[in-house]
């Protein structure tokens, strides 16, 4: 084995953050790491009302997990939540290239989440 390049779509490169430090054998091999539109700060600056909504309905009477973590309630202290501890894993340090894919027009990861850039 040479090279491993890691593609995630959406969800998928949240779940491919996750996977990492599960495969901390294999970092000397790490190349590549490519995100489209995955929302790795999650939904906190999300400006569409709509997928406001829309969480919040889903959240309220589905009670699912995922939701709860990529909008950071999944605990009461957003530095206790799922996402704000992932980002303090070190395994995006481990590639070579990293790259960052999103789009203004993306209607349901926010544009500075998906370039995992906090902005004021």
């Amino acid at each position: 084995m040479s090279k491993l390049t890691f593609i995630g779509h959406s969800l998928g490169g949240i779940i491919i953050r996750e996977a990492l430090k599960h495969l901390k054998s294999y970092r000397k091999h790490f190349h590549g790491y490519i995100s489209l539109g995955s929302a790795h700060l999650g939904y906190m600056y999300n400006s569409t009302s709509i997928i406001d909504a829309g969480m919040w309905l889903i959240k309220k009477f589905k009670q699912s997990t995922s939701l709860k973590q990529l909008s950071m309630t999944d605990k009461s202290d957003k530095r206790e939540s799922y996402l704000y501890k992932l980002s303090q894993d070190d395994g995006l340090k481990s590639f070579k290239y990293i790259i960052l894919v999103s789009s203004y027009q993306d209607c349901y990861a926010p544009h500075d989440s998906a370039r995992i850039q906090m902005t004021s």
